[in-house]
């Protein structure tokens, strides 16, 4: 790592640590930060110019002296570990007489406990205290970093309820408009009291909606009507009225005075092959089979358009009892539909305060978890001690 870019009030702090350390004081040192850490213990050096040479003391910075327990070995690099994720890399800096690791930002929280450890180049795991009990002795934990960790997850989690809230309060604001605009009610003001809506015209009876009888006349009228278009398709001496009363059909005695019905009531199946067959019938003849099998065409088609009609007139009829009914009703569905929007718009005002608060806490929170996220003023701690084992 670059030297230059420690912090040189990082680098006093831990000098101060350091000076106010007894002399037979343990062999292990971390001092962390919510972005950094400093290890310095038996993978260290202070003079050492090759790596693996043993050492008899440590200095530090400004000629602190520290008699060891034992002798240390300079690393080239170390490793700060979590499980088995890599977390950083630091090598040895003789002004703090350690290794200065750079605390990583992570995507979401770190595992619960969140236990570190550091690795040497040659894969050991360097202790940091006697093991006891259920104690490995080299695992750690960094609360101020794990507190920082958990302030950006915050701002994270927080910036998005943040603008979901934003988004709905628009969303609210603009429905309590449309509603005091609908109830001509001006803003904050209570609406007026719900009225019966004023009487409406019975609708107009569709063409179409007609008894069966008169149904079936005009039906007819429209059918045949419909099936002589398509037989005019084919090559016959024959006029289509003439084809359509040789396949029994009866034809009304009148013209239709209803309107003409839209095409997809209007279904006439005479495929072209069907027409085909029915022109070669009657050239040969009653006695042929064609004849019989082309008018036997004419005669489905004929009922077929039938009863599309009939479903029609069905559906036509339906539609206007509907429309009856809707305008009987009209005066009490005004006065409950203006009871709905009011209750609506009331409980709408009322959410704006809630929401309004509501809103307030979620800047508080995620104001404090922006100031903690970028604190460069946290005092450093001591963490050799901080007994973590993640096989418990």
């Amino acid at each position: 790592m670059n030297r230059s870019i420690i912090p040189s009030t990082l680098v006093r702090a831990l000098l101060a640590v350091a000076a106010s350390m007894p002399a037979d004081a343990a062999t292990v040192e971390l001092i962390g930060s919510p972005h950094s850490l400093i290890y310095r213990g038996p993978a260290t050096s202070a003079v050492s110019a090759n790596p693996g040479q043993q050492q008899p003391m440590r200095i530090a910075p400004g000629g602190v002296r520290f008699d060891m327990a034992a002798p240390r070995v300079s690393y080239g690099v170390v490793v700060l570990m979590m499980a088995s994720q890599e977390l950083a890399r630091a090598r040895f800096d003789p002004r703090l007489d350690g290794y200065f690791f750079q605390m990583p930002s992570l995507q979401g929280l770190p595992p619960e406990p969140a236990c570190l450890y550091i690795r040497g180049t040659d894969g050991k795991t360097l202790p940091l205290r006697a093991a006891a009990g259920s104690d490995d002795g080299y695992e750690f934990r960094h609360f101020s970093w794990e507190q920082r960790l958990r302030a950006n997850n915050a701002v994270v989690s927080l910036s998005s309820e943040l603008e979901s809230l934003n988004r709905r309060a628009e969303t609210e604001d603009k429905e309590i408009s449309d509603l005091e605009s609908r109830l001509d009610a001006r803003p904050g003001a209570a609406p007026a009291a719900c009225m019966r809506g004023p009487e409406q015209a019975v609708p107009t009876q569709p063409a179409w909606a007609v008894a069966d009888d008169t149904l079936q006349v005009h039906a007819r009228h429209h059918c045949s009507v419909a099936v002589g278009l398509r037989l005019q398709a084919m090559q016959s001496r024959l006029p289509a009225k003439e084809i359509v009363r040789l396949a029994g059909i009866n034809l009304s005695p009148t013209p239709s005075n209803l309107p003409a019905p839209p095409s997809s009531a209007l279904q006439v199946p005479l495929s072209d092959d069907q027409l085909i067959i029915l022109q070669k019938g009657l050239q040969m003849g009653q006695r042929s089979l064609e004849y019989e099998q082309g008018l036997e065409s004419v005669r489905t088609a004929m009922n077929t358009c039938m009863r599309g009609m009939t479903q029609f007139a069905s559906g036509e009829i339906t539609r206007w009892a509907t429309e009856k009914d809707a305008a009987a009703r009209a005066p009490e569905t005004s006065k409950l539909t203006c009871e709905r929007q009011t209750s609506r718009l009331l409980q709408l005002r009322d959410g704006v305060l809630k929401r309004n608060a509501f809103r307030q806490a979620i800047v508080s929170r995620l104001e404090s978890a922006k100031s903690l996220s970028s604190s460069q003023s946290s005092p450093s701690e001591r963490l050799e001690s901080s007994v973590c084992n993640s096989r418990n």
